[in-house]
């Protein structure tokens, strides 16, 4: 059975070099485009093979969370909740 560990070893048999990026380092490579990322990182970037950029479920959920309280971030203290006696509520 082919695991994504074993898709990682080249033709000769050598194992090719494999990064689990950190979720500040995804953070910072998404500013690349718009040339606000640390310029070391975009370089390191740039210089290894795309292939060998990983990121675990735990950067998801991070940056996932993350996006979410940018989105609330503006309006703190404004956010209402809706329950479902408002639901019900007639409209008047």
């Amino acid at each position: 059975m082919e695991s994504w560990l074993t898709r990682r070893i080249s033709t000769d048999g050598r194992a090719g070099l494999m990064f689990l990026l950190d979720t500040n380092v995804i953070s910072e490579l998404r500013k690349v485009k718009a040339g606000r990322a640390d310029a070391g990182v975009a370089a390191w970037a740039q210089a290894v093979e795309t292939g060998s950029l990983f990121m675990s479920s735990i950067s998801v959920h991070e940056l996932e969370l993350g996006v979410r309280l940018m989105e609330h971030r503006d309006f703190e203290g404004r956010i209402l909740p809706v329950d479902t006696a408002w639901w019900w509520r007639p409209a008047t």
